[in-house]
């Protein structure tokens, strides 16, 4: 099992994403490979646990890692996972007993997710993902380079590269799509700051962003590792941008879009096949439609909360693929990604809701709202504890 950290343009210290050239590559570079660090007012110790207070919202979430440091009492110095009490407040169990209150210059620093970025150039970078997966590459193309100037990044995933520009199984290949895929960074392309938030381990990300297209609606991108039902499956790798280059369509958005098992879904693609040859497949997603799941969308219609037990239900997304001989397999899931099976009135973006049942254990993010069905009618719901399922 895994767990995914949490970055947001709220949090002190996070990159600002605007309409500029290379602002995705910097946003990318923070959280996937450095990390980033927030000052730290005060911390105090009671036992063996340090209580840290911060100037401003931390934006932590209880189980998170974050890097102590700067402290004089050495004790308090670290990496510990952190206990939310408060917006403002955390605590971690300190080895020791240093003399409270901790003195010195103190920061605290978000985890990086494990990437690393090996190739490099103007305005755009390869990012490597980290420990146990595949070692597939995500090319950023963050230079202006389309008709969206610098609103949107070009995006495609290489098996692998020699340089920046250079790379072998490409996904999606240039014949599937000569520009890749789009991530839409803003509405316009000028230094406004936009709202994101990006959902990462050394696997998976997912990113979501307030472009100022929409007042309500998350422009998503997603690459990175499913869970794949096929034993030693090398090529457990996908990607999911917009289809078309300088729209603010919503509807143009695919990451909150599912299919039928028999069907694709728009620039949604997976690395190879089950087969294990070829190249770049356009696969499919689908949820759970007999529970009252909209078909095309990450929502549905059934009661929220459910009026025989008061619970929430939310499905697995599954990868599948039509195209493969023979076609119409179910090749996976997506990790830490699920549908949502009620109306997207009944929660509030932000919301962080706790599974029940055959989901105990299980913490989720709701990110409102999603562009497909016309755009707000759809959300994303991201599981957030320790139990994320891993090849």
């Amino acid at each position: 099992m895994a767990k995914f950290t949490i970055y947001r343009s709220t949090d002190s210290g996070a990159p600002v994403l605007t309409g500029e050239v290379n602002k995705l590559v910097l946003l990318l570079d923070a959280c996937l490979v450095n990390g980033y660090t927030a000052s730290v007012t005060s911390i105090t110790r009671a036992g063996s646990i340090a209580t840290v207070t911060c100037p401003v919202p931390h934006n932590l979430l209880t189980g998170q890692s974050v890097l102590i440091a700067g402290a004089v009492e050495t004790d308090y110095n670290g990496t510990f996972v952190v206990t939310v009490t408060s917006t403002t407040v955390f605590t971690y169990t300190v080895p020791g007993t240093p003399a409270t209150p901790a003195t010195g210059t103190i920061t605290y620093k978000r985890l990086a997710a494990g990437w690393t970025k090996p190739l490099t150039g103007t305005n755009k970078a390869a990012f490597l993902q980290g420990a146990g997966s595949n070692g597939f590459y995500l090319r950023v193309q963050d230079d202006a380079p389309g008709a969206g100037a610098a609103k949107e990044a070009r995006m495609r995933g290489f098996e692998t590269m020699s340089d920046v520009d250079t790379g072998t199984g490409d996904f999606p290949t240039v014949a599937q799509s000569a520009f890749g895929e789009v991530c839409r960074k803003s509405a316009t392309a000028d230094a406004t700051a936009r709202s994101w938030i990006l959902v990462a381990d050394a696997r998976t990300l997912y990113l979501f962003v307030k472009t100022g297209d929409n007042a309500v609606v998350h422009f998503a991108f997603a690459f990175g590792e499913f869970y794949s039902l096929l034993a030693g499956d090398n090529f457990r790798c996908m990607i999911a941008g917009r289809n078309t280059e300088n729209s603010a369509v919503t509807t143009l958005d695919t990451l909150d879009l599912v299919s039928l098992p028999s069907a694709v879904t728009s620039f949604f693609f997976i690395t190879r096949g089950h087969s294990g040859t070829g190249g770049s497949v356009n696969a499919g997603r689908h949820g759970d439609r007999t529970k009252g799941a909209q078909l095309g969308y990450l929502a549905g219609n059934m009661a929220y909360t459910n009026p025989a037990n008061g619970a929430f239900y939310v499905s697995r997304v599954w990868v599948h693929d039509s195209v493969t001989t023979p076609v119409n397999g179910l090749r996976g899931r997506m990790r830490g990604f699920w549908h949502w099976l009620h109306p997207i009135a009944g929660v509030a973006d932000g919301d962080v809701l706790t599974g029940t049942g055959e989901l105990a254990g299980k913490t989720f993010l709701v990110v409102k709202s999603g562009g497909a069905g016309g755009g707000g009618l759809s959300l994303y719901i991201i599981e957030t504890s320790n139990t994320i399922e891993s090849n």
